[in-house]
């Protein structure tokens, strides 16, 4: 993987990521529902995390997967 550069090599450089696990809970939601949805949804990932006895290695993100005029589809997640 590259960092942000221009790829001329001089801007450049080679960095390797360390492999997570994650926890996710996948769903779609209208435009006038996403906000309650996504809340639900991380509502649903940081139950499983609690009762798993597992700890968020940082802070939530969604993964947008899809989307078209009427909504939207996305994983909910949190890296252990």
């Amino acid at each position: 993987m590259q960092a942000a550069g221009r790829g001329t090599g001089r801007d450049s450089a080679e960095v390797t990521l360390t492999a997570k696990s994650m926890v996710y809970a996948k769903g779609t939601a209208t435009w006038d529902s996403a906000f309650e949805t996504l809340v639900e949804a991380f509502k649903s990932v940081y139950g499983y995390l609690d009762k798993e006895g597992l700890t968020a290695d940082g802070p939530a993100m969604t993964i947008y997967t899809a989307t078209d005029d009427t909504g939207w589809s996305f994983c909910g997640d949190n890296l252990v």
